[in-house]
């Protein structure tokens, strides 16, 4: 992907014919089963304290995945995505469909979302956040819910060209790995220090501390902002990787806040608000020296 402001080259060449993206069926079949995979580990922790029968647990397993699979078969059954010249037409639903007009000057932001279970796989889902009021303000659009990687940019060269930008990243430095560290696991300590108190056996716990000390790498890792002439871009992990693309003329405010310590190794955390759309996204322990 490059960046580029073509905010008007892009109409012509769009003009010519309209750009089509359907979801393929064994995709939802797949996001179905990531969606159930959660309901796997649920179901695994309470028969084990409650010692439920292997027979009984492999029948809520199976029934609990024909479910998801039946409902998200039924909510974005032949999701399709039509690109027309100035806007992007939603189509999706087996017995109720519903069709939905994006126009391209409304949107403000696009987010690609990886789970945690659809990364490894190589899928990622699609919102885009756009200009709204009443109950419809800050709320994000799916517009794919879920396809390959590899046809990610396929779909910002057919679909939002307007978007389809290079960027280079610039990640959290390994001087701040310590302090991010700390103040995660210094709190997760205490909870679970906590629940030891009420809590039989609840010192098991801190089994859990080295599980968390590998995922707040991860997370650390995926850390990233750019800062470009026309766009923003954040990335950024609680469980899912979301990576935020913003049209720096939607932006409200850009800014910096820092802690005494972080002042000291020179790095800060950032946020941008996005104008009209009550809605603001952060990335910390970043380099301080990021043109603004």
């Amino acid at each position: 992907m490059r960046e580029i402001n073509n905010k008007d080259g892009n109409e012509n060449q769009v003009q010519e014919c309209a750009k089509e993206f359907t979801t393929p069926l064994k995709d939802l079949f797949m996001m179905a089963t990531m969606y159930s995979s959660i309901l796997v580990l649920l179901f695994i922790i309470v028969s084990v304290y409650f010692k439920i029968e292997d027979r009984v647990i492999f029948i809520m397993l199976f029934v609990s995945w024909i479910i998801c699979v039946v409902v998200t078969i039924i909510k974005y059954y032949n999701f399709t995505v039509i690109r027309d010249t100035n806007d992007i037409k939603l189509s999706y639903g087996l017995f109720h469909k519903k069709e939905m007009v994006i126009p391209i000057k409304g949107i403000q932001s696009l987010i690609i979302v990886e789970g945690i279970i659809k990364k490894p796989l190589g899928y990622f889902s699609l919102k885009v956040e756009t200009i709204g009021c009443g109950k419809n303000k800050g709320k994000s659009k799916m517009i794919c819910p879920i396809a390959k990687s590899k046809v990610l940019n396929k779909f910002f060269e057919e679909i939002l060209p307007e978007m389809n930008i290079t960027y280079d990243l610039r990640n959290s430095p390994e001087k701040a790995l310590n302090g991010f560290l700390l103040f995660r696991l210094l709190k997760e300590a205490m909870i679970i220090g906590l629940i030891t108190i009420f809590i039989p056996y609840g010192y098991y716990g801190f089994l859990l501390i080295p599980i968390l000390l590998f995922w707040h790498n991860i997370r650390f890792k995926d850390n990233g902002l750019y800062y470009g002439k026309h766009f923003v871009v954040m990335r950024f992990r609680k469980l899912d990787r979301k990576t935020v693309i913003i049209h720096k003329d939607c932006i409200q405010s850009f800014e910096k806040e820092q802690n005494v310590l972080q002042k000291r190794k020179a790095i800060a955390k950032y946020k941008v608000t996005i104008a009209g759309a009550c809605k603001s996204y952060k990335v910390g322990y970043i380099s301080e020296n990021i043109s603004c």
